[in-house]
């Protein structure tokens, strides 16, 4: 689960080498960036994204709740001292959401 305060979101985009996420908002509304595209997000909408598109998520006003589901491919996590069943993220520090 993800739980984002109000007017706060991620401070940079990642990707995935092979997972694809489902993102199910729960509570709340706000917004997620896939692939430079902003679109509003709000309770009860589910948003799935493929592994190579860059990810970023941010709630308005009310804050938002979210349950993010990703498929796990068989061999992962790829490093036993991994701190994620999945791995194969791919964090952009320098792509940072507007």
């Amino acid at each position: 689960m993800i739980r984002i305060p109000a007017n706060e979101g991620y401070t940079f985009t990642h990707k995935h080498r092979q997972q694809e996420e489902v993102y199910i908002v729960i509570e709340g509304n706000g917004v997620i960036l896939i692939d430079k595209e902003i679109i509003d997000i709000k309770k009860g909408d589910i948003v799935r994204v493929s592994p190579a598109s860059k990810r970023a998520l941010k709630a308005n006003d009310s804050g938002i709740l979210i349950i993010c589901s990703g498929a796990i491919p068989m061999g992962y996590p790829k490093n036993p001292n991994a701190r994620y069943l999945i791995d194969d993220g791919i964090p952009d520090y320098d792509d940072i959401p507007p």
